[in-house]
């Protein structure tokens, strides 16, 4: 039966489709850009189809047509070409999405721990097609996941939206098209180093909460000036003998004010939350989602308020 599970939890890759992303906001990846594979299958004759509003299909067949599902039901006929599969005594589900995970990366490779803000990172770049975490997410059930950027940063990296592909080349054939891009915010023990024993050696700025709040602002606000300067450079480019220095950490952080990236962050504390959701609005731009939020239950009213998932 795991075996079964495994199978038909791949298929749900098969359904994905390009998630619509507002024009404003910058992809992850252009739709179109990297190929990734595509076929015709017939399931037959599945016990049972659980789908997502709730219905529970007996004996039902599933059509995919070119990567996509195009038909749920009894009387299926296969396209010419297709791969057929007997489903009986299997169940079919919706893959699974996991908003918050680290699979395909390495330990070593999920934080850039040296500096408090790191937001030129990019998980992209060090995604692993071939790491085996994908190949366990999907043998769970799970075909769409976040893959972030870890927590030990106010500011971390770029996160990466994927489908669990597994036995691609490329890491860009994980990545789901047209999905908009994210930036990783942390707050909490892990920002401020409680964990570190320390070794002797220099610590990191910030170590204390009051630091956290204070390198946000200093950093927003280092966002503002670079995009101002850029915006009065491209309205008068003959002040200029030479364009504006371009720096990756502030540009990233100028497209969250300016509403091309989106956030998530990583909170516990509800006075965190609702400090960072103060900081958000103090800068113009909105929190997209907190993330393991424990405390969240006692701001619900400010994080409705805010707009944040």
């Amino acid at each position: 039966m795991r075996s079964a599970t495994r199978t038909l939890a791949v298929l749900a890759l098969l359904i994905g489709l390009a998630v619509p992303a507002a024009a404003q906001f910058k992809l992850q990846i252009e739709p179109g850009e990297v190929d990734v594979p595509r076929g015709d299958m017939l399931i037959q004759n599945i016990d049972t189809v659980w789908t997502a509003t709730g219905t529970i299909l007996e004996n039902a067949s599933i059509l995919i047509r070119d990567g996509i599902i195009s038909a749920i039901g009894s009387d299926l006929e296969a396209p010419r070409g297709a791969t057929i599969i007997d489903g009986s005594g299997m169940t079919a589900i919706p893959g699974l999405v996991d908003e918050h995970s680290h699979s395909g990366l390495s330990m070593a490779e999920v934080n850039e721990g040296t500096a408090p803000i790191v937001s030129e990172v990019r998980v992209l770049d060090v995604l692993d097609p071939e790491h085996f975490s994908i190949y366990q997410a999907l043998s769970g059930g799970v075909t769409t996941l976040r893959t972030l950027h870890g927590s030990a940063n106010p500011v971390g990296g770029q996160d990466a939206v994927i489908k669990t592909r597994w036995g691609m080349d490329d890491a860009r054939q994980l990545l789901v098209q047209g999905a908009p891009l994210t930036l990783k915010i942390a707050l909490g023990e892990n920002v401020t180093q409680k964990g570190d024993s320390g070794g002797g050696g220099p610590r990191r700025y910030p170590t204390s909460r009051a630091g956290v709040e204070a390198i946000f602002v200093q950093a927003f606000t280092a966002a503002q000036q670079y995009e101002a300067e850029w915006d009065n450079y491209r309205e008068n480019p003959d002040d200029y003998r030479i364009p504006p220095r371009r720096d990756f950490r502030l540009e990233a952080l100028a497209d969250v004010l300016e509403s091309r990236m989106r956030v998530t962050v990583h909170a516990y504390r509800s006075d965190e939350i609702v400090m960072f959701m103060r900081i958000a609005e103090r800068f113009g731009f909105k929190v997209e989602v907190f993330t393991h939020v424990m405390e969240g239950d006692k701001v619900a009213d400010e994080m409705a308020a805010h707009g944040a998932a």
